[in-house]
């Protein structure tokens, strides 16, 4: 879950999709 994409930005990624899905 937090190797998304293997990039470190991966969490800022992650927590922006995270958002969108729950909005």
């Amino acid at each position: 879950m937090w190797l998304y994409e293997g990039r470190p930005h991966s969490l800022l990624r992650i927590h922006q999709e995270r958002e969108l899905n729950l909005a």
